[in-house]
């Protein structure tokens, strides 16, 4: 059995870029105005992951409350506005399709699926 290949890892990218997609990141995760713990397994995987010098205090920032709407680039506000409004949509599609696989596959009962 052949050996799986190594996992490819991004090229580094400059302390302020990668600084950028935590906020950009951060910006999403704090929609619902809260962070899960599975939210802030990520974002604090994502900030490893990309190995910038320093950002712990940026990311206990991040952890500790939204980003500022002036932390997002003018220039990249409607590709945020744009995705954050396709997630949306995206849900909105797929609750529907989720709830009826467990009506009529799962054999969840109807109360069941209006609970979660």
């Amino acid at each position: 059995m052949p050996a799986s290949p190594a996992p490819v890892r991004p090229s580094p990218a400059s302390r302020e870029d990668a600084l950028h997609l935590l906020r950009f990141a951060a910006s999403f995760l704090w929609a619902d105005l809260e962070l899960v713990e599975s939210e802030r397994v990520f974002l604090a995987g994502l900030a490893e992951e990309l190995a910038v010098p320093g950002a712990h205090p940026e990311l206990a920032s991040l952890l500790a409350r939204p980003p500022a709407p002036d932390a997002v680039d003018p220039s990249q506000r409607g590709r945020a506005f744009s995705t954050h409004r396709a997630a949306d949509h995206f849900g909105a599609m797929l609750g529907p399709l989720v709830a009826y696989a467990l009506l009529r596959w799962a054999g969840v009962d109807l109360r069941t699926v209006f609970l979660l």
